[in-house]
């Protein structure tokens, strides 16, 4: 599936994604000094190891900052990892926001990835 990203140009997935939707919590960077506003929840559409795709009720804009913990597998402890939203919809009262993850451990990058490629080959909620 080909996209655009911010910067206008055309680029390729590199991860599968799961079509579900789960609870995570989110912080907001509040400001330019790395300041996080308090732990939110949303609810996560769709989860790849390169990002997700959440709802707010609030206005967000694209290039924003900020964390996740994400209850991935009941099996492991939650991922933890910071991203910036790339993409921006506005639908009803909510915003739709994509997020590009960029800083995840590769171990937890790879973890998704694992699990989502699983799940693909099983024909589960899944997506290229």
């Amino acid at each position: 599936m080909e996209i655009i990203s911010r910067f206008g140009a055309w680029e390729r997935r590199q991860y599968k994604r799961i079509k579900r939707p789960f609870l995570s919590r989110l912080s907001i960077l509040k400001d330019g000094l790395g300041r996080f506003n308090e732990w939110d929840i949303v609810t996560c559409q769709d989860l790849s190891a390169g990002g997700t795709l959440f709802t707010y009720n609030e206005e967000i804009k694209i290039g924003w900052a900020f964390k996740f913990i994400i209850p991935f597998s009941l099996a492991r402890a939650p991922i933890d990892c910071k991203g910036v939203a790339i993409r921006v919809a506005k639908a009803h009262r909510l915003y739709r926001v994509g997020v590009c993850f960029t800083q995840i451990d590769e171990e937890k990058r790879e973890l998704i990835n694992n699990t989502i490629n699983k799940l693909y080959y099983k024909n589960i909620l899944v997506s290229i």
